[in-house]
């Protein structure tokens, strides 16, 4: 173990991009496997623990560079050990050169704890304190009983963000154990949350009991000031009460939530049955003339900036129906009207046929 944390010096970590982490673990979520020192002492696990933690004041240098937008600087052997100690923990250790003796003594607390408790309980203490990776941890080793631990620790969660990560470890379960903590996740207080629940259920084949509670998440919420993915979530859906939900209080609604709504009816998000709901959609909002809030600088290629909604709407059907209607978003605002206009009689004529 000694030999290997020396071995960390020569170790070259990697960044998927600039400004971000520098990983020297495998990473299944980039398909990133690494084979070096660092990777072989997070396989050792526990035993190699005492050594880690006294490492972490280790200030040697690794042969790797992490870039910043500004000044490059070299990561040392101890925040290498910081990656590897959360590895084998499931905690979260965080590396602070001017703070490691606080990060040196939380983990040694935490193994402390581990010696007293033992791994199981170690693993149900840390999932019920919101630690999503000890979490994915108690699934992965214990995975009876897991989910009721899971259920308990996402109810305590004040964190929307704790909820979040602690759903996204029981969708890891597969038992069917976690569908219960899915379902109740539909109805969490914070939209974020119940979209990741919602995608899982989807996933397993489930979205017909994802529709009301998402649809009511959209319809008793008119203060949103954006909703991007709820309204494209909504969108997607094959059942039409998806993009029936987008509709409702039209009119009550920010200029965010609306802008959000309009970019989520494109062709190619909205399932085929729902493409004429999703275009009557978009011709009422062709009677809205809200405008950005002030300094909002809303942006959107092929338009004038800070346009109106029913300029969003007006190229919207353009790109969806080109066929059928045209708009030039950097005409006058009077041109831009005329064209409105234009694309209302259209859509009408092809409604009374």
């Amino acid at each position: 173990t000694a030999e290997l944390i020396y071995q960390l010096r020569a170790e070259v970590g990697y960044q998927f991009m600039t400004p971000g982490a520098v990983y020297f673990l495998s990473q299944d979520w980039l398909q990133l496997v690494r084979t070096g020192p660092a990777q072989h002492l997070a396989d050792i696990g526990y035993p190699a623990v005492p050594l880690l933690i006294d490492a972490l004041q280790d200030p040697a240098l690794t042969r790797t560079y992490y870039y910043r937008n500004g000044p490059r600087s070299i990561v040392a052997v101890c925040e290498a050990v910081v990656e590897i100690l959360s590895r084998i923990s499931g905690s979260r250790f965080d590396y602070n050169e001017e703070k490691w003796r606080e990060t040196q003594a939380k983990a040694r607390q935490w193994w402390n704890g581990f010696q007293k408790q033992g791994e199981r309980q170690t693993l149900i203490t840390g999932t019920l304190a919101g630690h999503s990776g000890q979490a994915e941890l108690l699934i992965k080793k214990y995975p009876d009983g897991a989910a009721k631990v899971l259920s308990d620790a996402i109810a305590a969660a004040t964190d929307w963000s704790a909820r979040l990560h602690l759903v996204r470890a029981a969708a890891t379960l597969r038992t069917g154990a976690e569908l219960p903590i899915l379902r109740a996740s539909l109805l969490d207080a914070d939209s974020e949350v119940q979209l990741e629940a919602a995608k899982v259920l989807v996933d397993r084949g489930l979205e017909q009991e994802t529709v009301d509670p998402l649809a009511t998440a959209w319809t008793s919420n008119v203060k949103m000031t954006s909703g991007d993915e709820l309204a494209s979530y909504l969108a997607r859906l094959t059942d039409p009460r998806g993009v029936e939900a987008l509709g409702s209080k039209w009119t009550e609604r920010t200029y965010g939530a609306k802008t959000s709504v309009v970019q989520a009816l494109a062709i190619d998000q909205v399932q085929p049955a729902n493409r004429t709901k999703a275009e009557d959609l978009l011709a009422v909002a062709l009677d809205d003339h809200s405008v950005p809030p002030p300094q909002s600088g809303y942006f959107r290629g092929g338009l004038v900036g800070n346009p109106r909604i029913c300029d969003l709407a007006a190229q919207m059907m353009a790109e969806n129906w080109s066929d059928r209607y045209r708009f030039d978003g950097m005409a006058s605002e009077s041109d831009r009207d005329a064209q409105i206009a234009a694309i209302k009689r259209l859509w009408r004529a092809r409604r009374s046929s």
